[in-house]
């Protein structure tokens, strides 16, 4: 994968990684993971997809915003 860090296919139960996450720190490949595996319950960014995800990741839009500027990896 180029353009994005990772895809839930909910109707064939697998997360699809980006290789390119070996670049950034961990704690945004975290933030990655969890947001991919949040999308199994909520498959939409809905307010209840965030708060989800904000459950186990306090942080997730700080992390979010610097995992922006790390897209010039997937380019």
């Amino acid at each position: 994968m180029r353009t994005r860090w990772g895809v839930c296919h909910i109707t064939k139960n697998y997360i699809n990684l980006s290789l390119y996450l070996i670049h950034l720190p961990i704690k945004l490949i975290e933030y990655v993971i969890i947001h991919e595996f949040c999308h199994f319950k909520f498959p939409n960014h809905s307010k209840n997809f965030y708060n989800e995800v904000k459950k186990y990741c306090p942080d997730y839009s700080l992390r979010s915003k610097e995992l922006k500027k790390y897209s010039y990896v997937l380019k």
